[in-house]
């Protein structure tokens, strides 16, 4: 698959497990992961027939561990330069998705935490 295609998959998975984390998926957050996508489109990393897939994307449900998997597989394919700039382009992506709704649930935070200890263990 293509890289910039994976990672704007993995991407919509993970702002849509984050939105739903609380079990609130808020119209802000929502919003969020649309404009990421309009913004690829914008772009032209991603065309109408790729947003069609993420849409679809965006109506799946994957557990925690899936998508801590996919990511570390995601990863495994750059050099260390490349695979921090890329978990910090994530962690940035979560950051806002969880303040698009100005609400900091537990569910959320306890999430991230996971992923920070996850990802950034070691930064």
């Amino acid at each position: 698959m293509d890289p910039l295609l994976e990672f704007s998959e993995l991407i919509i998975k993970i702002g849509v497990l984050f939105a739903n984390c609380d079990g609130n998926y808020d119209s802000h957050e929502d919003d969020f992961i649309k404009s990421f996508s309009q913004k690829l489109i914008e772009n032209q990393i991603i065309n109408n027939d790729i947003e069609k897939r993420l849409e679809v994307v965006a109506t799946e449900e994957h557990s925690v561990d899936e998508i801590i998997a996919s990511t570390r597989t995601f990863l495994s394919q750059f050099n260390e330069i490349e695979e921090v700039r890329i978990k910090n382009t994530i962690k940035e992506f979560i950051e806002k998705l969880i303040a698009a709704d100005s609400v900091y649930a537990p569910e959320e935070i306890d999430l991230y935490n996971r992923w920070i200890k996850e990802f950034h263990s070691n930064d």
